[in-house]
C-alpha cells in the first residue's frame, strides 16, 4: 500500500500536463479550422466594449 500515496503526485502531474497538451490543442485546431473567427454573436462584443 505504499506504491499508491507515493505515486499520487505523479499522478496527478501527468493530469494537469495531459490537460494542458489537449487544450492547446484544442485551440489551434479552432484557430486551424475557423473560417469566421470566434463566432461570436455581433452584440457581445459591443456590450462588452462600451462603458
Amino acid at each position: 500500500m505504499i506504491v499508491l500515496p507515493s505515486a499520487v503526485p505523479w499522478i496527478f502531474t501527468g493530469l494537469r500536463e495531459g490537460l494542458a497538451h489537449g487544450w492547446q490543442t484544442l485551440v489551434a485546431v479552432e484557430l486551424i479550422a475557423s473560417f469566421d473567427g470566434l463566432r461570436l454573436p455581433d452584440g457581445l462584443w459591443s456590450s462588452a466594449l462600451s462603458i
